[in-house]
Formats: structure tokens, sequence, C-alpha cells
């Protein structure tokens, strides 16, 4: 009643979520949707800590709010004023810790995992691993031990509720960086589609899992033969059981220079995003499909590196036994029908 009586006057009412009785965005949003009245919206946090009377309160370690989070005091600045025939003028400043947040309180636009020991540690990027290797984990989103970014949680409502067709693709984009303390290594942003179907099936995110597992132990296995390779290359009677190993430091700066992993992943990135896309309507067919794509693109890795090589004795042995070994890798990963893993 009171909705309709304020749209004769132009006047929409807000929502608000008030911080002493927060409740999820959920009910909030499944009591818009009963209300049914377009004049009626949701209403922003109203407690940024520029509008408190005392933000620094002593003690305080949970935020009242999104905003309140948003702009959380964890450092004290004290100014220096003093006065020059110019006028005032500060040239110090004293900077001091703040309000300590809460170890429970975890930052909503981040994805965490459950470590047993150190409790949530965020996912955070790394030195030549896309984050399309940990899709998987961050549809996690009824599995214990993850809590993804709320923005998908809040999407997966949305799918539930039919504001949103889980058939739709839309696309997110994660930021952030890495750093060494307080050295900042790099900066990164990558975009990725995001198949809605995910955020509401478990069995959709297995096999999206299965997909990325069977990458990942594919890269194992190019990085052993690729090692033998190596090993070989650097001395040609390694292979013997009476001959030393060629050492750590020696073969590591060799396969750095091949960087045949990152070869092999940056050829995959674009067929994975045609996989996600299409396992939520042939999974059997997408998965078969990754299968022989992740098995090519492990070959024409290890070849590039094999070809340029060189034709010497010591380049064609090491050549075939690294090329022995990636096959019989692979063989055992992915056994041809009828046969079993290991056989």
């Amino acid at each position: 009643m009171a909705a309709r009586k304020a749209a004769r006057h132009g006047v929409t009412l807000a929502v608000q979520n008030h911080h002493d009785i927060a409740v999820r965005p959920d009910p909030l949003l499944w009591l818009i949707k009963e209300v049914d009245e377009p004049n009626v919206r949701a209403a922003f946090d109203a407690w940024p800590a520029g509008e408190m009377d005392s933000p620094l309160t002593l003690g305080r370690s949970v935020p009242r709010g999104y905003l309140d989070y948003l702009t959380w005091q964890s450092r004290r600045i004290l100014f220096l004023p003093v006065a020059t025939p110019a006028g005032t003028t500060v040239k110090q400043m004293t900077i001091a810790p703040g309000l300590r947040l809460d170890s429970a309180v975890l930052d909503p636009m981040k994805h965490y995992w459950q470590d047993e020991k150190r409790g949530p540690r965020v996912l955070r990027f790394r030195e030549g691993r896309a984050l399309w290797r940990d899709s998987a984990a961050l549809f996690q989103l009824r599995a214990p031990g993850y809590r993804p970014p709320r923005a998908f949680d809040w999407l997966s409502d949305l799918v539930d509720w039919g504001y949103l067709d889980k058939s739709e693709t839309r696309r997110y984009l994660a930021l952030g960086m890495a750093n060494d303390q307080a050295k900042v290594d790099f900066y990164r942003a990558e975009r990725m589609p995001l198949p809605l179907a995910y955020l509401r099936d478990d069995e959709l995110v297995a096999n999206l899992d299965q997909a990325l597992t069977m990458a990942e132990s594919c890269s194992r296995q190019l990085w052993g033969a690729t090692r033998t390779v190596a090993a070989l290359l650097l001395s040609p009677d390694s292979d013997s059981e009476s001959r030393p190993q060629p050492k750590r430091e020696i073969v590591e700066p060799l396969m750095a220079q091949w960087a045949v992993e990152r070869r092999y992943w940056s050829r995959l990135e674009t067929p994975f995003s045609e996989t996600m896309q299409a396992l939520p309507e042939r999974s059997k067919q997408a998965l078969a499909d990754w299968r022989d794509t992740v098995i090519r693109t492990a070959w024409d890795s290890f070849n590039e590196v094999a070809d340029n090589l060189g034709h010497r004795p010591r380049a064609l042995k090491a050549v075939v036994r690294g090329g022995a070994q990636l096959a019989a890798g692979l063989a055992k990963l992915f056994p041809r029908p009828g046969e079993r893993s290991g056989s």
C-alpha cells in the first residue's frame, strides 16, 4: 500500500539492509520480489567510515556494512602542521596502526580455500599460471573448503529465482597482483567466460574439474619427458644406473630456456574456453575432444623442442628416449577403449 501511494507522487521507496539486523542479500531480494512494485528498490549500505561519528572506535573489528568494509580504517595518519609566512603547511606526518580487521571477515570479492592449519587462504595470481586453470575451484559454490567470490553466489541465486537464464554466458573480470611482502612482482587482469549453468550444476563443475585434471596430469608427463631429454643431452650416459645424473642446477636453466610448459599451457587457453562452453550441452563429447586436444598439444610442445636440437647422436638418443617416456605416460593416463589405466 505504501509503495502505491508513494508512486502517485513519483517517490521510490528504498529498502535498507541495516547493519543492526542485517540479513543476507538473498532474503532482501526475495522480499523486494514479493512486494513486486517497480518503485521499491534495494538501498545501498549507508555506513562508510566518513559518515560515522567515531569510525576508529577502540576494539571495533567487524564492519557494520559493506561500505564500512570498503572504507575500513586500517591506518591512522596524523598530519603535523606548521605556521609559515605563506600560511599553514604540512611537512611531516605520523602513521600508526588503526583498526584490526577480524580474521573471520572475508573479502566478498575474493576466492578463498580452506587450509587445515592456516585457515582461509585467498587464491592469488601466480607467475606462469593463468587463472583459467583454477576455474573449477571458482565454481565450487556448495563444496566444503571453498568460499568463491560472493558475486558468483548472487548470480546463482538470480538463476534459481528465474531472473537469469542458466543457458546464458556472462563474462567475469579478475584483477590482482603478485607480491613478495612489500615488493609487487606484477599486476594482472584476466577476462573469462562464465556460463551460468556452472553455478547451479555440481556435476557440470565436476566435469570441468575432470578436464582440468586431464591437462594437469598431461603437463606432468610432458615435463618429465622433457627433463629426460635435457638430462641425456647434458649427460648421454645418465640413463645408466652406474652413471651419475646431471646436477639440477645445470638441467633447470636448460628446461627454462625451452619453456615447454609455457608453450603447452598457452596453446590450451582458447580450446579450454571452447570446451567450457560446450560441456553444458554435450559433456561426453566435449571431454573426449578436450582429451584429444590435450594429447595433441603435449606432442606439439615436445616436438617443437625436439626439432630444434639438431641431429647429433646424443640429441637423437635424448629425443627418442624422451618421446618413448611421453608416449608411455600418455598411454597410462588415457588408455584406449578396453584397456585399463596402468596396464
